[in-house]
C-alpha cells in the first residue's frame, strides 16, 4: 500500500512565528514560538532544535500526546505544544494542523541550512515491528508512506472492527481506544506526517517493513521519523549549503 504526495490546499490560515531565532551565517540558535488559529483549531508551539528531548504535550488526545512525546524525546527537540481542536467532529483537523505547525517551524528554524547534514535516516524496531524513515531537507515536498507489514491495511482495519464488535458488546472505552490506535496507523499518522512534510518542504519516506501490532508500528513511525529529521538537521561543519546548486 503506497500513499504518495497529494496536492491539496491547506487553507488560508498561516502559521505565525513569534520570537523565532535563527542566527545568520549558520543555524547557531534554532528555537522559536509558533501559533496557528483557525475556526477548527488553536495551536501554540515552542520548539528548540538543539534541545535535550524535553516536552510538555497537551492535545486533548492521550494517544497523540504519547506519540508526539516519542517524537520529541528521540529527536531530542525540546517541544512545548498546546493544541485544541474540534475533536468532537473528528481528529483530522487537530492532527493535520499540528503537522502544519511543526512542519512550518522546522522549515523556519532550519534557516538557510548552512552546515547541516541535510539527509537523515533511521531504522527503529519495536518488538515484532520495524520501521525505516528517511528525510531530506531539500526545499521540495514529497511524501511517501509505505506499509508492507504482515497484513494488508484495509483488510486488517475491517477485521479489527469486526473483532472489537464481538469482544466489546457495549463498545466501551477500551474498545474505542483499540480502534483509535488502528486508525492512527492507517489514517492519522499519514495525515500528520504529510502535513509536516509539505510545510517543512522536505522529502520524507516512511516504510513500515513489517509488524502486526498497530501500537508498536505507530510508535516506531514517530520514533524513527523524529530521529531521521533530527539527524538531517544536525550541524556537521562549516562547509556551506549542502547542495551543488548553492541554495536549498
Amino acid at each position: 500500500m503506497l500513499r504518495g504526495f497529494k496536492r491539496k490546499k491547506m487553507g488560508n490560515p498561516k502559521t505565525e512565528n513569534k520570537n523565532a531565532k535563527v542566527k545568520k551565517g549558520g543555524p547557531k540558535e534554532r528555537k522559536g514560538d509558533f501559533t496557528r488559529k483557525t475556526t477548527e483549531t488553536d495551536i501554540k508551539l515552542s520548539l528548540n532544535l538543539d534541545g535535550k528531548g524535553k516536552y510538555v504535550i497537551k492535545t486533548g488526545v492521550p494517544f497523540f500526546n504519547h506519540m508526539l512525546e516519542q517524537f520529541s524525546k528521540h529527536s531530542r527537540f525540546d517541544m512545548t505544544l498546546k493544541a485544541k481542536g474540534d475533536i468532537e467532529v473528528d481528529l483530522h483537523h487537530l492532527i493535520e494542523d499540528t503537522g502544519i505547525v511543526i512542519g512550518s517551524a522546522l522549515k523556519e528554524l532550519a534557516g538557510d541550512k548552512k552546515g547541516i547534514r541535510r539527509f537523515g535516516s533511521a531504522f527503529v524496531p519495536m518488538d515484532e515491528a520495524l520501521v525505516h524513515s528517511v528525510a531530506d531537507f531539500s526545499g521540495r515536498a514529497f511524501f511517501v508512506y509505505k506499509d508492507t507489514s504482515d497484513v494488508p491495511g484495509s483488510f486488517h482495519l475491517i477485521k479489527s472492527f469486526e473483532g472489537l464488535k464481538g469482544k466489546y458488546s457495549n463498545f466501551d472505552e477500551e474498545g474505542a481506544r483499540e480502534v483509535l490506535v488502528d486508525k492512527f496507523f492507517y489514517t492519522y499518522s499519514n495525515i500528520f506526517f504529510e502535513a509536516l512534510c509539505k510545510n517543512a518542504l522536505i522529502n520524507l519516506h516512511i516504510n513500515v517493513a513489517y509488524g502486526n501490532n498497530t501500537h508498536h508500528m505507530v510508535e516506531a513511525i514517530f520514533k524513527s521519523t523524529g530521529i531521521a529529521i533530527s539527524d538531517a538537521l544536525k550541524v556537521v561543519g562549516n562547509y556551506g549549503i549542502p547542495s551543488t546548486k548553492g541554495s536549498i
